[in-house]
């Protein structure tokens, strides 16, 4: 079952930096709430941080249909379900 967006907290405060750790890319603070949008071509669900960086929340396992969060975030509500 996926959701065409899903609202998503920070269970805790986290920084994401590029490969090299030259460039921050991410910025989140423990408690924040997200919108997350679905990614149908990736099958990924994606917010955006405080700055307006594209943050990755999660995806959906391609097995079972079961959406995985990243470790850093418990859902706390879902949009409408999308038809696949």
């Amino acid at each position: 079952m996926t959701y065409e967006q899903t609202k998503v907290k920070s269970i805790e405060e986290f920084e994401v930096y590029n490969h090299d750790q030259s460039i921050l890319l991410n910025q989140v603070n423990e408690g924040e709430e997200f919108e997350a949008t679905f990614d149908e071509e990736s099958g990924e669900y994606y917010s955006k941080d405080s700055e307006g960086r594209t943050l990755f929340v999660g995806s959906v396992n391609t097995i079972n249909g079961i959406l995985e969060l990243d470790e850093s975030f418990v859902l706390i509500g879902s949009g409408e379900e999308t038809t696949e």
